[in-house]
């Protein structure tokens, strides 16, 4: 289960040996190619500013200007990791619906930025009887009562027994 952490759902960590990350579908990645650094490869690339699904590709988007870039034809994006190697946490944001709608990688912290996300709290409003809640609040579960983050928003007097499956 994820943590909640500052209004938003810690999902996880992700390591970094490259000082860099690359988000993108699974099912792409029987297309990605090279998998070693290739000079000639990555100075073409970044000098054309269009980057291959590749190793050399990530490489050469994440040594750009921006250091970032989109790979292939959308099959995954490539970002420096701000000071390289590491493990950095993975936060979700939940929309009204409990759908994740941002996925957010946190390479460098910032305490200013935390704070300013702990004051502005989102609200929700019950699926039963439209109270107002805060994040603090609601608990996510599905009609049915299973407690997921993927369910409606739901007061505590209001959240729905768990139906025993037959």
């Amino acid at each position: 289960m994820a943590e909640r952490v500052n209004g938003k759902w810690l999902v996880g960590r992700v390591g970094v040996d490259a000082g860099m990350v690359m988000v993108g579908d699974p099912c792409y990645l029987d297309k990605f190619t090279d998998h070693e650094y290739d000079d000639a490869k990555v100075d073409a690339q970044k000098a054309k500013g269009k980057y291959d699904y590749s190793y050399s590709g990530a490489c050469a988007a994440t040594l750009s200007e921006n250091s970032a870039g989109e790979l292939g034809r959308a099959d995954a994006v490539a970002v420096s990791s701000g000071y390289g190697d590491g493990v950095y946490p993975v936060y979700a944001h939940y929309n009204h619906e409990g759908r994740i709608e941002r996925l957010e990688v946190v390479f460098v912290p910032d305490e200013e930025e935390e704070d300013v996300e702990e004051d502005e709290e989102k609200e929700y409003s019950c699926h039963e009887c439209d109270t107002d809640l805060t994040e603090d609040e609601v608990t996510w579960a599905t009609d049915d009562g299973v407690l997921t983050m993927n369910g409606n928003p739901y007061c505590d007097g209001c959240l729905p027994e768990e139906k025993e499956e037959n």
